[in-house]
């Protein structure tokens, strides 16, 4: 939806010149570590965003359309599954009623895509809006009463509020009145076995539910609630009315769109300080594979086929994925149903490769790829660009890689692969040697007869002969796997052998 014609379109430069205005002074804003080329960073974004109202308090109407243009090309090839609906909604509105038509002109190019609600609900909060936008200026944060009314995916959000008035909590009107310990005794005996807040469980409905009992029944499950969960909406680590006091020590790629716009940088850093575990699944799969498209507000007939195809394309442009901030005390990496179309998840992985520390007892240990051809066995070979930035940063600290070509594996891929590792294998056989507790494993699922093949001289032999050596050692199965069935039928035969050789590894994948 493009704004020039659509209700955003309909503010006129007439109507905005029409109204008298006080000559304002500009004040002076401080812009550190702000780039406004750099359109993946999630906090560089945020930063920018905030930006957008303290230029808004201090008048500074030339800073204030940077932002604003910035906002406009950040979005171009994202999309509302990756990022928070309700401050996209908030920025969108706050624009429109700029004071200055000038900074609102820079919207002109903008466009909403796909999500029918998200647009009706820009809509009515225009028009039941009463900011007079021609006389003032909007005040910094201002939080839409009605916002809650129309929330999207309110499911997906932990919200207390919303809890207490369900009926599944005792009597307020209770008079009965247990010691500390032996509410201590219940509650840890209710939640301590769980594998609380698991995205696929329903433990969270449990822990929630003795949680909003009481005061006390909430501060006693706070105390024992891990911080092993996954982000099922928005958190805030400071406030005393969040259940999760801790940050998470897993991430799943998915709740990214939980990350607040307008969040300060010390809280999303603050998020991200203890994740240990990273998972994200490609959406590549769906760029090429016309077999139906797995979000499901994309998946419906009132979606034109245009739109579809800019889904497509987007995702394997460099825009379509945020990228995280630093996560300080992560060790494992897995990426699942990786095809390996564009570059962006090959700059993707690199940039959480070069942005975690690796000293002081800081570095990933493990990763693991996943490497999928579509029905045309395509694309002919997969960039493994970032295998070398991660054995030049991390190879102190790595104790397993793990590559699988799932559906099959070309000529090209096979070079690429030696390629990407002929210069480290020194780096990899030290390694080898100098782990003796958890000794490093190389797992490459691939045709081997075809990568033998491919060697063109010794530095590709040496490379080949260590794999194999490593194919022995880790029991990888002979056989070249054609198909993903065949494949993940003698991967589920192995997983117990691999189990008992490295219990540290097993609990990781």
């Amino acid at each position: 939806m493009e704004i020039s014609n659509s209700i955003l379109g309909k503010r006129s430069y007439q109507e905005t010149t029409s109204v008298e205005e006080e000559d304002l002074v500009q004040q002076p804003i401080k812009v550190e570590d702000i780039d406004f080329s750099d359109l993946n960073s999630l906090i560089n974004f945020n930063r920018i965003y905030n930006l957008y109202y303290q230029c808004l308090e201090s008048r500074n109407d030339s800073l204030r359309s940077k932002c604003v243009k910035f906002f406009v090309d950040y979005h171009e090839y994202k999309f509302i599954h990756y990022f928070d609906v309700q401050g996209y909604i908030k920025f969108i509105v706050d624009v429109f009623f700029d004071p200055e038509f000038k900074v609102f002109k820079n919207m002109s190019s903008f466009k909403c895509r796909v999500h029918i609600p998200t647009i009706e609900h820009i809509y009515n909060r225009i028009f039941i809006d009463k900011r007079d936008c021609y006389n003032k200026l909007l005040a910094k944060n201002i939080d839409n009463k009605n916002t809650v009314k129309h929330q999207i995916n309110q499911n997906d959000e932990i919200q207390l509020e919303k809890k207490k008035k369900s009926n599944n909590y005792v009597n307020q009107e209770s008079k009965c009145i247990l010691s500390a310990q032996l509410l201590e005794r219940i509650i840890t005996f209710s939640i301590i076995e769980l594998p609380t807040f698991n995205i696929n469980q329903n433990d969270i409905e449990i822990v929630l539910n003795i949680a909003l009992v009481s005061k006390q029944f909430f501060k006693m499950v706070s105390k024992y609630n891990p911080n092993g969960y996954y982000l099922r909406g928005p958190i805030n680590l400071q406030s005393e009315h969040c259940i999760v006091q801790s940050p998470p020590l897993e991430f799943d790629y998915e709740s990214i769109k939980y990350i607040k716009y307008g969040e300060s940088t010390d809280r999303i850093n603050q998020l991200f300080s203890s994740v240990e575990k990273f998972h994200i699944t490609s959406d590549e799969k769906e760029s090429n594979i016309n077999d139906g498209i797995k979000r499901e507000y994309l998946d419906n007939p009132f979606t034109k086929s245009k739109e579809h195809q800019f889904y497509r394309e987007a995702i394997e442009s460099d825009g379509y994925l945020p990228h995280l901030p630093a996560m300080p005390n992560l060790k494992s990496i897995t990426l699942s149903e990786y095809y390996g179309f564009g570059s962006n998840y090959n700059s993707f992985l690199t940039s959480i490769f070069t942005n975690t520390p690796n000293g002081d007892g800081h570095g990933i240990e493990r990763f693991k790829i996943d490497i999928n051809k579509d029905w045309n066995c395509n694309p002919d070979y997969v960039d493994l660009d970032f295998l070398e930035t991660l054995l030049l940063l991390h190879s102190n600290t790595l104790k397993s890689i793990e590559i699988k070509y799932l559906y099959r594996c070309h000529a090209e891929d096979m070079k690429e692969l030696l390629r990407a590792l002929k210069d480290f294998i020194p780096t990899l056989e030290r390694q080898q040697q100098q782990q003796h507790s958890f000794p490093f494993k190389f797992k490459l699922y691939a045709n081997y007869s075809l990568l033998q093949a491919f060697c063109e001289d010794d530095q590709d032999r040496k490379v080949y002969q260590y794999l194999l050596n490593q194919k022995v050692k880790n029991n990888i199965p002979d056989e070249d796997y054609d198909d993903i069935e065949e494949y993940c039928e003698d991967n589920d035969h192995n997983v117990d052998d691999d189990d008992d050789d490295d219990d540290d590894d097993s609990s990781d994948y």
